[in-house]
Parts: structure tokens; C-alpha cells; sequence
């Protein structure tokens, strides 16, 4: 507990942020400096890099991920391996930004989301939601003999939240304006939007996630093309998109429902995914078609959730999607005359933004700020985020 009391008077304080997104590429790292100490008055992005997974590993988590998978000594001993790689990328970017680890005071790790289950269900006699993150948080503080905070989702589901979307809090802290409304987009395997009325507090956030962002596309590049993703969108760009197969997407209810509302790879799997395939089949279209229209269905439901909120004046991109440019075109276009810009004009790498978000999370934990938002996820109370993990 001295090590937990000495970090709590530290005025400045150094921080790794680390997260494994929906994608499931690879390990996001950032080290961060906040000043100000318990009343955070500056934040400074010192590094960010991302190290990939060695190959197998994203296989491996996808085999996890299916709902019929019920090996429960496989998902143990994968939390405790990945904890080793989360661990392994805390060190790497520490030391690559000329640091040793005896200079770092913490980590915040969002660690590897595997199953995600927003909707209440019976489980015993209570109706209950529930979500899982792997990542063990003992194996990265061990291995870095530093306090790390992780398992963030886990007291606002406690509190009847939905566990996500986690960032709004974040957004607010980094981009919130006197004058101007802001959306703030994060296009990562699901695609989620934070919106900042102009001088708004946390208490106004509006957010949620919009639908997918790259998981349907990616399934469809490897399946059809080979590849691990569409490379700057250029699949898209040369097909075409079929408004038969788009209108047949966008009637999914959960377009229309009221926010709080969240999802993940439960809803948009392999059997969503190959159904795509078999009705674009049906239809008669290419395989570029399919990836364009799959797309098409990223860029419509998230114009649509910013179309609804018409004042808006600044979208900001991030996340490894706003690097495709069929995405940044799309939106550009359906969006116009509205301004859009991406996270790097505020100089954070648009794949920085998560990392940098579980660093603050983190930081914020240690403090005793209440950044689980009700009015974002449908939590009873403000919470707490993230569990505590002593070296």
C-alpha cells in the first residue's frame, strides 16, 4: 500500500496506456505525462507505437470469441499469455521513449474485450449484462513492478451500465469546447460516436456505438481477397455500392433504438458476416461490391447518428478506420459543409486515441474520479472505473 500512497502525492506523474481493440491486431501503446497531480492540469503524449501480434495470436482470441467455444481452460491460460504480451509492450515503449521502468507510476490496460453482452438476461434469479476482458492485470504489473488499473467496463455493468462505450469521459477531457459542438468518431472494429455540446460537462455527453466500423470489412478482405484488411479503403474505392444490400442492412432494429446502447463481435460475427455474403451472392455482386456496400454500412450509420444532433460543427476521427480513406471521402461527403478532421490535428495518432484514453482512465482511478457516465451507458450512479492491481 506505500507504493499506492507514494503515487497519490506524486504532482507529476508518467503513464502507459495499452489496449487491444476489436480488430485484434496487435497491442496499442502510449506514455503520457500528467501534471497537476489529484487535479490533472496538463497531459502530454510523449510516445505511441503499436506492436503487432505475433501470428496465431488474433486467431487464437477469434477462437475464444465464438459463443460455442466453452473451453474454459484455453481462455484461462490466454488471459494469462496475453498479459504477458500487454506487459512486453508497457516495457518497449517505456524504454524506446528513453525511459526506464523504475520512472513509470502506473498502467492502464483495457486488455482484450472477448465476449460483450450489453442485453440483459436471467442468469439464476437475477436479470443480469455481463462482459469479459482478458489480459491478466497481475501479469503486466508483475512484470513491470508498477500499479496498473484495467477491467474498466466491470463497475458500470456492476451499477446496471452497459460497460461501453468507455471513452466519452476522455473525449471530454481532450477536446471539449466553449463555443463549438463536437463529435468526436471512433472507427475501430465497431464504430462508436461522443458528442460535446458546446461548453457541455461530462453530465451532457451524448454517446453509443453507431454499428460496425472495420469488423464486417475485415471478415469480408480476408475471406474474399486474402487480406487481413482493406488497405487506405481501395477495395471500396473500386467497387460499387448495391442499394439493395445496404437497404437490407440498415434495417436492423438496433439502428433505430434509443441510445445507451453498445455491441461488439457478438452481433456482428462470422454467421453475420457469411450471411452478408450468401444474400450479396444472391444478388449477384462482386466481391468488391460486397466489401463497398459493407463499407457503405459503416459511413451510413454513423452520418446518421450525427445528422440527428444538426448543430454539430467539428467531427473528429480516430481509431485505425479514419486511416481508410473510402471512410474519410463518404463521411466528407455526407456530412458537408461540417468540418472533419482527424485526432492527428491535435497531434494524437488517430490509432493513439485508445491507449491514450485508458492511460487517462487510469490515471483518473487513482484519483478517485467518477468516470463511468450514466447518461452515456444507462448506469444507475457514476462509478469508478477500473479494478487495481499492486506490483
Amino acid at each position: 500500500m506505500s507504493t499506492l500512497k507514494r503515487l497519490l502525492r506524486k504532482s507529476d506523474r508518467l503513464v502507459v496506456g495499452l489496449n487491444s481493440g476489436t480488430s485484434m491486431d496487435g497491442v496499442d501503446a502510449c506514455l503520457v505525462r500528467f501534471t497537476g497531480g489529484r487535479g490533472v492540469s496538463g497531459i502530454r503524449l510523449l510516445s505511441f507505437r503499436s506492436f503487432p501480434f505475433m501470428p496465431g495470436v488474433r486467431r487464437a482470441i477469434l477462437k475464444i470469441c465464438d459463443p460455442d467455444f466453452q473451453k474454459l481452460d484455453e481462455t484461462m491460460r490466454l488471459s494469462y499469455a496475453l498479459g504477458e504480451y500487454f506487459a512486453q509492450a508497457a516495457t518497449r515503449i517505456v524504454e524506446e521513449s528513453g525511459h526506464s521502468l523504475s520512472q513509470l507510476d502506473l498502467v492502464g490496460s483495457h486488455g482484450q474485450t472477448i465476449r460483450h453482452l450489453p442485453r440483459k438476461k436471467r442468469s439464476l434469479s437475477h436479470s443480469v449484462r455481463a462482459t469479459l476482458q482478458i489480459g491478466e492485470l497481475a501479469v503486466i504489473a508483475n512484470r513491470t513492478g508498477v500499479i496498473t488499473v484495467g477491467d474498466f467496463r466491470a463497475s458500470d455493468v456492476a451499477a446496471g451500465g452497459e460497460g461501453a462505450p468507455l471513452t466519452p469521459y476522455c473525449h471530454h477531457f481532450l477536446f471539449a469546447h466553449r463555443g463549438k459542438d463536437i463529435a468526436v468518431v471512433n472507427i475501430g472494429g465497431i464504430a462508436n460516436v461522443t458528442f460535446l455540446p458546446a461548453g457541455c460537462s461530462p453530465k451532457q455527453i451524448l454517446a453509443y456505438d453507431t454499428g460496425p466500423g472495420n469488423m464486417v470489412v475485415d471478415y469480408l478482405a480476408g475471406k474474399l481477397f486474402g487480406k487481413s484488411f482493406d488497405c487506405d479503403g481501395k477495395i471500396a474505392l473500386s467497387g460499387t455500392v448495391s442499394p439493395k444490400l445496404l437497404n437490407y442492412l440498415l434495417r436492423d432494429p438496433y439502428y433505430r433504438r434509443r441510445p445507451p446502447k453498445s455491441t461488439g463481435r457478438e452481433k456482428y460475427d462470422q454467421i453475420f458476416c457469411e450471411r452478408l455474403i450468401e444474400k450479396s451472392k444472391s444478388l449477384g455482386l462482386a466481391p468488391k461490391d460486397m466489401i463497398a456496400t459493407s463499407s457503405e454500412l459503416t459511413v451510413k450509420t454513423i452520418a446518421q447518428a450525427i445528422k440527428a444532433l444538426s448543430r454539430t460543427e467539428r467531427i473528429i476521427l480516430c481509431g485505425g478506420g479514419a486511416l481508410n480513406l473510402y471512410f474519410r471521402k463518404r463521411l466528407s461527403e455526407e456530412l458537408e459543409p461540417k468540418e472533419l478532421v482527424t485526432s492527428e490535428k491535435f497531434d494524437i495518432p488517430v490509432k493513439g486515441m485508445e491507449p491514450l484514453c485508458f492511460a487517462i482512465l487510469a490515471n483518473e482511478t487513482i484519483n478517485g474520479k467518477r468516470t463511468g457516465l450514466p447518461n452515456v451507458t444507462g448506469a444507475k450512479t457514476e462509478t469508478i472505473l477500473g479494478k487495481i492491481c499492486l506490483p
